[in-house]
């Protein structure tokens, strides 16, 4: 045996007997020790006083189910709370891939009752329930909130019977197990104060989403900072009234032109879903360069869109989906994704 060949071998040996040492000597017990408790100090620790506002993106899309972008879901973050605006499918989930301390939503506000919007909130009130939730979550939203909280409190019912008898009402407080509804009324075009605490005055204002009489917008106003968020909407001067002087617009946006093509493409296809369903899209909803106005009209610092439709699968769909909103818009432009993180500290 060469010299080489021999010391490759004595290397391996040793490799051998260090990797057996290691593994005769690892604590494993006290490993997973160690790791849970950094989790739940992590928990406990979660750092909800920062002095701006946080943006959490956890369902940028729309009805249709995408792989890279669920339904809608703002997380906020502002004056010791963490908010979330809508709650649609799978929210909490994405949430919990963001690392959001979702033990710690305390509020809910909800734009309007399309289920996309809200199809997750009984997750959300119970699995944060659940996973030690010790607050109240208080639901605000449009006439008819009520009775949607009722549906879910009976979905759970049986299972919130059964963690309360195995685990004691002393460990799963059962008040927690239920959000509690605020009725949200706008009924002309002032906005209205939803909700208002340590500096944090959030207002609710009325959009034109065809068919619902009740469909929201929200302006957040926190640490001299300005948040408009547009919910479903088709283009409207209501927008732009109530967008004013924001540091963030967050408007949802469809590209006329992907659906129309689609349109085109439906219909020589024969395909099962009627034509017409992209016209009433079109018809509810705010296109890219309508988005790109109402931003301009109110001199909104940025431009984030969300409530993609199509939900852009490549980069190459993203790219042809911002044709033309440089030419109306100068200020800065995001697409928004899921899993993003947007922060604007005090002014």
């Amino acid at each position: 045996m060469s010299k080489l060949k021999l010391l490759i071998f004595i290397v391996l040996i040793l490799a051998v007997l260090a990797a057996g040492i290691g593994y005769f000597t690892f604590d494993l017990d006290n490993f997973l020790y160690s790791h849970a408790k950094r989790e739940i100090q992590k928990d406990i620790t979660d750092n909800l006083q920062g002095d701006g506002i946080e943006i959490l993106f956890a369902g940028t899309g729309a009805p249709r189910f995408s792989e890279k972008r669920g339904q809608s879901c703002l997380g906020v973050i502002a004056a010791g709370k963490f908010m979330l605006f809508d709650s649609g499918q799978g929210c909490l989930d994405r949430l919990n891939k963001m690392e959001a301390p979702v033990t710690k939503i305390s509020h809910i506000f909800l734009t309007h009752l399309h289920s996309d919007h809200m199809s997750g909130l009984g997750e959300v009130i119970n699995n944060t329930w659940v996973q030690g939730r010790i607050n109240p979550l208080e639901i605000y939203g449009p006439p008819g909130t009520i009775e949607v909280i009722d549906g879910f409190n009976q979905v759970y019912k049986e299972d919130i019977a059964d963690r309360i008898a195995r685990r004691g009402s002393d460990d799963m407080n059962i008040d927690l197990a239920y959000g509690v509804p605020h009725i949200v009324t706008v009924t002309d075009n002032e906005a209205v104060i939803a909700y208002e605490d340590n500096g944090l005055i959030i207002k609710a204002f009325r959009v034109d989403h065809p068919e619902w009489q009740y469909s929201y917008g929200y302006r957040i106003k926190y640490a001299g900072r300005l948040v408009v968020i547009s919910g479903d909407t088709r283009f409207t001067q209501q927008m732009i009234r109530h967008g004013k002087g924001a540091d963030m617009l967050i408007h949802e946006a469809y590209s006329r032109r992907m659906l129309e093509a689609l349109k085109k493409a439906m219909v020589a296809a024969n395909h099962h879903v009627s034509p017409a369903a992209l016209d009433y899209i079109m018809e509810t909803h705010t296109s890219t360069l309508e988005a790109a106005t109402v931003a301009s009209e109110t001199g909104a610092d940025q431009l984030v869109l969300t409530h993609i439709i199509p939900p852009l699968e490549n980069w190459i769909a993203e790219k042809i989906f911002l044709i033309g909103i440089d030419e109306l818009y100068d200020g800065d432009v995001i697409l928004a994704e899921d899993g993003m993180r947007l922060y604007l500290a005090k002014n």
